[in-house]
């Protein structure tokens, strides 16, 4: 868990990076790179700013995302996702 929360982490501060003042942060999981890439590629073709993290520590490997804050029909576009939980892989 503690690494899954660094990870989060990351990109989060990634994401402030977009320049919005007030947001609210909702963490979701995959169940692995392959489907976080895939969730990367999704919010491309819907036009989502997002930040994928790579860490160095990983062999560069993809481990967490942020997307830019969100308006409601854009964070509905997210619900196939689940929400994360403290068991959840990485």
């Amino acid at each position: 868990m503690d690494q899954q929360t660094i990870q989060a982490c990351h990109a989060a501060f990634e994401s402030g990076r977009f320049g919005e003042e007030q947001y609210a942060l909702v963490l979701c999981q995959t169940d692995s790179e392959e489907s976080l890439l895939a969730a990367a590629h999704q919010l491309e073709e819907l036009g989502i700013r997002h930040h994928l993290y790579r860490d160095g520590d990983f062999d560069n490997e993809a481990t967490a995302l942020a997307t830019e804050p969100l308006g409601e029909a854009q964070r509905k576009s997210l619900n196939q996702w689940k929400l994360w939980r403290a068991n959840a892989i990485i």
